[in-house]
C-alpha cells in the first residue's frame, strides 16, 4: 500500500478505514501509522511467549521442513528472537543462522551456540543463493514493507529452495476486534483482535508471495499459541482461552478439509513457496 494507493500485495485499490488502509480485492490491512520499536510484555511472561506457548508451532514448522528436506540444509530464521525455531530445527540436521533486531534477543541466541545477525536482513552480509530455507514466523506483520524483505529472501534462497511464513489471519482477527466492542465481550474484558503493522489474509499472503517470484504458494491453518500468554482472555482465564482455542481451531480444520484447502479460518495461518529452479 505504498502512498496509500495500491495494495502492496496484490496492486488493487485501497480504501481507508479507521486506523487502517484496507484493499478491497484482497484484503490486505495496514496500519495508517507503523509502529516499531522492540516488543515490550509488561506483566507478561516473555519466556513462555517465545517458548512453551509456541512449541507445537514450531515443532509443525521443524515437520514442515523435514518433509521439505529430509536431512536439513542451510536456514535462516529471520527474527529469531531468543532463538527457540532454531534450537528445535538444528537436532533435525538444519544448519541454522538468525536475524534478530533486539540486540538483547540476538544475545540470548547467539549464547544459544547460533550465528546471529544482530540488525536488519537487508544489511545481512551473506552471498546470495546461500539457504535452502528461509523462516518468517510472525515476524512480516511488524515490518515497514514485507516486498523487500521477501525480494531479499528469494535473493537468499538457492534455486528450488523454500519460504516458509506464519502470520495472524486479518479475516479473523479484524472480525474478532470488531466483535471485542460488544459490550458483553467488553465487560469480561477480552481483547480477542490483534492489530499489527500488516494484517495479510490468506489471499494477500498467496498474491504478495507470488508477486515476489515465487511459485507453489502452500497455506493452511497454523494451530494457535497455548492457552493465553499475551492475557488477552480477561475475566474468562488461560484455562477456559486455552479449550477455546482448540475447539475452534479443530472447526477450522474441519472447514479447511471439507473445501479442499479453500476456506483458512483459524486465528493464523502456514504459508510456504519455491523459489524456481533454474530454467524452470
Amino acid at each position: 500500500m505504498r502512498e496509500n494507493k495500491a495494495c502492496a500485495a496484490c496492486g488493487g485499490a485501497v480504501e481507508a478505514v479507521p486506523g487502517l488502509l484496507a484493499c478491497r480485492a484482497c484484503g490486505l490491512a495496514r496500519r495508517a501509522e507503523l509502529s516499531f520499536g522492540d516488543p515490550v510484555y509488561e506483566g507478561l511472561d516473555e519466556k513462555e511467549i517465545y517458548g512453551p506457548s509456541k512449541s507445537r508451532i514450531i515443532s509443525e514448522l521443524v515437520s514442515d521442513l523435514s518433509s521439505f528436506r529430509p536431512g536439513g540444509g542451510r536456514l535462516l530464521d529471520v527474527g529469531c528472537a531468543s532463538g527457540e525455531i532454531m534450537k528445535a530445527a538444528a537436532p533435525a540436521g538444519w544448519d541454522c543462522t538468525g536475524v534478530e533486531i533486539s540486540h538483547r534477543l540476538a544475545a540470548e541466541a547467539s549464547a544459544a551456540g547460533f550465528p546471529v545477525h544482530a540488525g536488519r536482513l537487508e544489511t545481512l552480509r551473506t552471498p546470495d543463493s546461500s539457504f535452502d530455507a528461509v523462516v518468517f514466523y510472525d515476524v512480516l506483520s511488524l515490518v515497514e514493507d514485507p516486498r523487500p524483505l521477501l525480494g531479499r529472501a528469494f535473493a537468499l534462497l538457492r534455486p528450488g529452495g523454500a519460504v516458509f511464513i506464519r502470520e495472524l489471519n486479518a479475516s479473523f482477527h479484524l472480525r474478532a476486534l470488531a466483535l471485542s466492542g460488544l459490550a458483553p465481550l467488553r465487560s469480561l474484558g477480552l481483547r480477542p483482535g490483534v492489530v499489527h503493522n500488516w494484517n495479510y489474509t490468506p489471499a494477500a499472503m498467496r498474491a504478495l508471495l507470488s508477486g515476489c517470484g515465487f511459485e507453489g504458494v502452500r497455506l493452511r491453518n497454523s494451530r494457535p499459541t497455548s492457552g493465553d500468554p499475551y492475557a488477552t482472555g480477561g475475566r474468562m482465564g488461560a484455562a477456559a482461552v486455552g479449550v477455546f482455542k482448540s475447539v475452534f481451531f479443530a472447526a477450522a480444520r474441519a472447514a479447511e478439509v471439507l473445501s479442499g484447502g479453500r476456506v483458512l479460518a483459524a486465528s493464523a495461518f502456514a504459508a510456504s513457496a519455491l523459489k524456481p529452479r533454474a530454467g524452470s
